[in-house]
C-alpha cells in the first residue's frame, strides 16, 4: 500500500460463551502479545493495544488519525515529513 490516512477505530471483544470453545484471540501488531483488554484498535487490518498504537518516527501516541506508508504508521506531520523527504523535485530514485 502506497499511502493512505485512516482513523483508528475502537473494537469490542466478545465475551467468551459459557460452553463454546475459546474464540480466536486478537494479537497486537505492535507488541506481539495477546489483546485481553475489552477494547482493541484496528488500522489496516491489524489489532492494537491502544497504548501500542503510535508514530514509526516519533513514538508518539496515535489516537485520532494516522498515517501508513509502507506498512509502517506515521502522525500527520511525520507522514507528511516522509513524503516530501520522497518527493524532492529533481531527484531520482
Amino acid at each position: 500500500m502506497l499511502s493512505s490516512s485512516s482513523r483508528p477505530r475502537l473494537h469490542p471483544l466478545s465475551p467468551p460463551r459459557t460452553g463454546a470453545a475459546s474464540p480466536l484471540q486478537a494479537v497486537c501488531e505492535g507488541c506481539t502479545r495477546i489483546i485481553s483488554d475489552r477494547f482493541l484498535l484496528r488500522v489496516n487490518d491489524a489489532s492494537w493495544h491502544e497504548h501500542c498504537l503510535q508514530c514509526a518516527a516519533c513514538q508518539r501516541p496515535l489516537s485520532a488519525t494516522c498515517y501508513c506508508r509502507d506498512t509502517k504508521l506515521y502522525c500527520k506531520s511525520d507522514y507528511q515529513q516522509t513524503v516530501n523527504t520522497l518527493c524532492v523535485p529533481g531527484r531520482k530514485e
